[in-house]
């Protein structure tokens, strides 16, 4: 049986590193596992995967079933920095991540701060050198939290009206907010789980999180994600918000599609 390359981890694209891993990488993509910074690496049926040198593994002496990672996962300070934050060990942080591969460094810093209702934000500016694309430093600024549900995590990205990473802060107009739960070791995963995505204007930043927060709090109270994502449309309504660009996918659904 052939690894698979399953894209459930991370609905962002980023560079990735391929096995064999080093012994370095194999040591931080564990702690990126352990560290709950962002959702685990899991197998199709749920179970966090361990990393050897030869790819992903559900034991130490099982298959491999997986051959790649993403490489901010292999960033160590990066992981140590948000599992310092997300801990409550420190207010804010500061690291380097110019070990991307495909990124080369321009003062590139990425700068963390926990915010009262427990999301964490972060700010950087990216120089982008990569091959068939111009070269561009662009702001990217983030607000993400582990939600309270089985394995529920938010993020908010800032954006440009065009969805585009913005060249600056103040090109910022829109933010788009991503919803993942994908519950594990759950015998109704398969009809639970679900993926939401909306834009709001920047403004509403503040009420992005706390609708986050909702979908969390109600997934974690036994509802199926397709139920919770029905309270925030509703919660939306109720405070005069119009969820611009809903693409929405659940577990109990035959695909990908418009919300209703």
């Amino acid at each position: 049986m052939e690894p698979q390359r399953s894209e459930q981890q991370d609905p962002t694209p980023s560079p990735q590193i391929e096995a064999p891993f080093t012994d370095e990488q194999v040591e931080v993509l564990n702690l990126f596992q352990a560290s709950g910074v962002w959702h685990p690496y899991t197998s199709e049926r749920g179970v966090d995967l361990i990393a050897t040198r030869e790819g992903w593994r559900e034991s130490t002496d099982g298959p491999v079933v997986q051959t790649w990672a993403h490489a901010f996962s292999a960033n160590r300070p990066l992981i140590e920095a948000r599992a310092e934050i997300l801990s409550g060990a420190s207010p804010s942080a500061q690291v380097a991540i110019s070990d991307l591969p495909t990124l080369k460094q321009s003062e590139l810093r990425a700068h963390f701060q926990r915010l009262p209702d427990g999301f964490i934000e972060s700010h950087c500016f990216l120089h982008k050198e990569q091959p068939g694309e111009a070269t561009a430093t662009v702001y990217h600024r983030q607000q993400f939290a582990a939600l309270p549900g089985i394995n529920c995590n938010g993020a908010i990205n800032w954006q440009t009206a065009d969805g585009r990473e913005p060249l600056s802060p103040e090109e910022a107009t829109h933010i788009e907010v991503r919803l993942v739960y994908l519950p594990k070791f759950d015998p109704t995963f398969g009809t639970r789980r679900g993926n939401v995505t909306f834009v709001l204007p920047s403004t509403a930043a503040s009420d992005a999180r706390e609708l986050a927060l909702l979908f969390g709090y109600t997934v974690n109270e036994g509802h199926t994600a397709r139920e919770a994502f029905g309270v925030l449309q509703k919660n939306a309504t109720e405070r005069g918000l119009v969820l611009e660009s809903l693409a929405t996918e659940f577990g109990d659904a035959h695909g990908a599609g418009l919300a209703e």
